[in-house]
């Protein structure tokens, strides 16, 4: 199963808008008061994901990213 199709099946979060793109991928917005629980959330999908926005998300995840290629190379 891809993760656009497990993202999919699942009620995430009360606000959430999903829509299929023509290509198969997925884009899901969401309603956040915070970007902690997003955050985890995001990264438990691993490189399988881009977050578009909001951009301090996008950074956070970048640091974050650069951190585990740190401890890995």
């Amino acid at each position: 199963m891809e993760i656009a199709d497990f993202v999919s099946e699942c009620i995430w979060h009360p606000s959430q808008k999903l829509s299929k793109n023509k290509d198969g991928s997925l884009t899901a917005e969401f309603e956040i008061e915070g970007l902690s629980e997003i955050k985890i959330w995001v990264l438990g999908f691993g490189a399988n994901v881009e977050v578009l926005k909001p951009k301090e998300l996008r950074g956070e995840l970048k640091e974050i990213a650069v951190k585990i290629q740190k401890i890995y190379s």
